[in-house]
């Protein structure tokens, strides 16, 4: 599921973003990816909390949810850790990847030298 909004640029992300899963995620048995895409106002912050609220409790029927907070405003990150902290629902991850320099934005994951960033699980951090 991905949360995203209209925005041009945005829109050229989530392009590159699937197209690559669809070329890595059959290599780990995920044979046809599929993405549901859900657009976002990403300055009405409430309007996120709400529909970010509403996909969580929709998508919780399976077996654990693990939320990629890397993309995205500051609060939006905040708010999925918020979610999986106050509501009764199977978040088993929220990651970040952090950019250690801005050199390499808008460069795909596997082309990111390691030293250049570093992935964080956001619950696990708070739940030490």
């Amino acid at each position: 599921m991905l949360l995203a909004s209209p925005d041009e640029k945005v829109r050229q992300s989530v392009q590159t973003v699937t197209h690559y899963l669809h070329e890595i995620l059959p290599r780990y048995g995920v044979e046809k990816p599929k993405f549901d895409e859900v657009p976002i106002d990403e300055n009405n912050f409430m309007g996120f909390w709400n529909t970010l609220e509403s996909v969580l409790k929709e998508e919780s029927q399976f077996a654990q949810l693990i939320i990629d907070a890397t993309a995205g405003r500051k609060y939006m990150s905040a708010f999925a850790v918020m979610q999986s902290l106050i509501n009764d629902l199977p978040i088993e991850h929220v990651y970040y990847n952090h950019m250690i320099t801005q050199r390499y934005h808008d460069v795909p994951y596997p082309l990111i030298p390691r030293p250049a960033h570093q992935l964080y699980d956001l619950l696990r951090l708070l739940k030490r």
